[in-house]
């Protein structure tokens, strides 16, 4: 590959890093992919030395943050479960109650209005799903909330709670409600919205012989209701022997697709499923010949699907990206030397993706013709790092381990702190704002801090 200009990544002097030197430098990365002659490449971190036990990492200080907006909800990253905006403005689902408490921890939600004024908040008296997780998914007029929790045990019995679907208005008031018996705890992992207000949920059941068993293997569920709650249709996907669902993705455009990974004939291994609305089966694709595979992420463009994962071989590890047509055809695959973390796709039909190469970790932006855009390299242990779409450029969150010296678990693993960092990118990928969080000191918790597609950072 013929060299490249050389191009120095300018950024704003109060972005510098105390207790590091920054390199910014234009040397490419082989990672597979041709590379635009505009590229931006910046390296942060390297050649650092850094022997102060009091801090054991290097502090990466804030820039413009002074223009992050953010909705304080007073709610720990502990308790948070999900949120969603809607026309009108943000709604949060969280566990109620404090940390220890005997009462119970009721699923609650709560709205916050344009501003990021609270307007109401109701709790949902569902004592089984004490503990539970759940999502939420914004509908006309309303919301639809979904409460599911794993079996577990009480007094030497097994409980196997039930699997919540409720549709509530727009003050939160319950328009229906539908709870579904199931053995599994993975009954609604996944749960879609279409057009025509139709319901459309995708998880795992352990069924066998036309029913629900306890000791039945795994299957894939897929369920459809009404826009009343009446379910319509369901559908059990599998063999002889376990399935699993790893990921799920929807569009009017697509259909359903789901990446799965099967212990029964004819299909070992993984593999992705395309499904109609009628849930018949449109397209499979089978995109991995690896001794092993670790979990992979889907994310839909317009036209195209990308997916994201890891292969493992004898010969190595490899990062893999493979993006295909609205058929199931492969329009091309990147196998690379990096390992992938996260993904999403752009307005602009640019991807974003994280990972780690070596010691270091890092953020790369692709065209949709897997040619290179963007991409930097960090050493601020950045492989926690979520990326999110906003406004035609992105937020990442990441979580970093601070204040560790280099003794033996025992010791270091009781001595850190965390803190959690958000930046902004625009649709230039240049830099707009980035804000470190540290509310909690030299403890194991982490701020809650989660972009909203607005822009708004939802904070404790």
């Amino acid at each position: 590959m013929i060299g490249l200009p050389k191009r120095l990544l300018r950024i704003p002097s109060r972005s510098i890093l105390s207790g590091a030197l920054l390199l910014l430098f234009t040397l490419p990365l082989m990672l597979g992919a041709c590379q635009s002659q505009n590229v931006k490449v910046q390296t942060i971190g390297e050649g650092m030395i850094n022997l102060n036990h009091e801090t054991g990492y290097f502090k990466l200080q804030d820039y413009e943050s002074d223009r992050v907006k953010a909705i304080s909800t007073g709610i720990a990253d502990s308790r948070f479960l999900a949120c969603a905006q809607t026309g009108d403005g943000t709604l949060v689902l969280y566990r109620a109650g404090e940390e220890g408490a005997e009462t119970v921890s009721l699923p609650t939600v709560r709205k916050y209005d344009s501003q990021g004024n609270m307007s109401w908040e109701k709790d949902f008296d569902i004592p089984e799903m004490d503990g539970g997780s759940g999502k939420l998914i914004p509908m006309d007029d309303g919301f639809l909330l979904t409460l599911s929790r794993w079996p577990y045990t009480q007094q030497s019995e097994m409980v196997y709670p039930k699997h919540h679907l409720i549709r509530c208005d727009g003050e939160g008031s319950i328009l229906w409600h539908e709870a579904l018996d199931s053995y599994s705890g993975e009954f609604i992992q996944q749960v879609f919205v279409t057009d025509s207000d139709e319901i459309v949920t995708v998880g795992c059941w352990n069924y066998a012989n036309g029913e629900q068993t306890a000791d039945a293997p795994s299957d894939l569920v897929l369920m459809r209701f009404n826009e009343n709650g009446k379910m319509l249709q369901q559908k059990s996907i599998g063999g002889n022997d376990f399935e699993r669902l790893i990921c799920a993705s929807y569009s009017e455009e697509f259909g359903l697709v789901l990446g799965c990974h099967s212990q029964s004939q004819p299909v070992q291994g993984y593999y992705l499923a395309c499904f109609d609305l009628d849930f018949n089966q449109v397209w499979q694709y089978e995109p991995f010949e690896a001794d092993y595979v670790g979990d992979f992420s889907l994310a839909m463009g317009d036209e195209c699907l990308y997916l994201m994962g890891n292969v493992f071989r004898e010969q190595g590890n490899q990062g893999l990206l493979i993006k295909l047509d609205r058929s199931g055809n492969e329009i091309w695959r990147e196998n690379s030397p990096v390992g992938y973390h996260s993904m999403a796709v752009l307005d602009n039909g640019n991807v974003v993706l994280s990972g780690s190469e070596g010691d270091k970790d890092f953020l790369i932006v692709k065209s949709p013709d897997n040619e290179v855009l963007y991409e930097m390299k960090s050493r601020a242990d950045l492989s926690q790092m979520q990326i999110f779409p906003v406004d035609g450029g992105f937020v990442t969150t990441s979580r970093r381990m601070i204040k560790t010296v280099p003794q033996p678990a025992y010791i270091s693993s009781i001595w850190y702190d965390t803190e959690v960092t958000a930046t902004r990118y625009d649709n230039r990928l240049d830099m707009v704002w980035r804000k470190t969080f540290d509310r909690y000191k030299n403890t194991r918790e982490t701020d809650l801090v989660y972009p909203l597609k607005d822009g708004r950072l939802l904070v404790e």
